[in-house]
């Protein structure tokens, strides 16, 4: 078993965000993965999120089908927060594509400079998924 972290620029990915979400936000870090389930297109998160100077947690706009279920924490403007995302039916064909044997962990990070995935899997099917 092998762990890459891909770091990508959010250029195509920031479409799946809210127009104003990075004006709003420094950063979000998942700091634990609690559930992914790619039948039912649910991701469990505990997560910190970072807001910009004068914003608060209650000026962001999530993309669609994220919430925030729990404000565990708040300190100096970054909350952690246990999150709940629901994928697209569109969005699960494309998971479905790399329906092969990947562990989703962390570091997973989002900000206006990048964008962080990490996995875990065996050498051929981390081939496949950098193809």
């Amino acid at each position: 078993m092998r762990k890459i972290i891909l770091e990508l620029e959010p250029g195509k990915i920031s479409r799946f965000f809210p127009e104003d979400y990075f004006e709003k936000i420094e950063y979000g870090e998942a700091k634990a993965i609690l559930r992914v389930d790619f039948e039912k297109g649910v991701k469990i998160v505990i997560a910190d999120i970072k807001m910009k100077e004068g914003f608060t947690l209650k000026d962001l706009s999530l993309p669609e089908g994220s919430a925030i279920l729990d404000v565990l924490k708040e300190e100096n403007n970054k909350y952690t927060c246990l999150v709940k995302v629901i994928y697209k039916k569109k969005l699960m064909k494309i998971f479905k594509l790399f329906n092969f044997d990947v562990i989703y962990t962390i570091p997973a990070f989002v900000s206006e400079e990048k964008i962080v995935f990490s996995f875990i899997s065996d050498n051929d099917n981390l081939k496949k998924l950098l193809k």
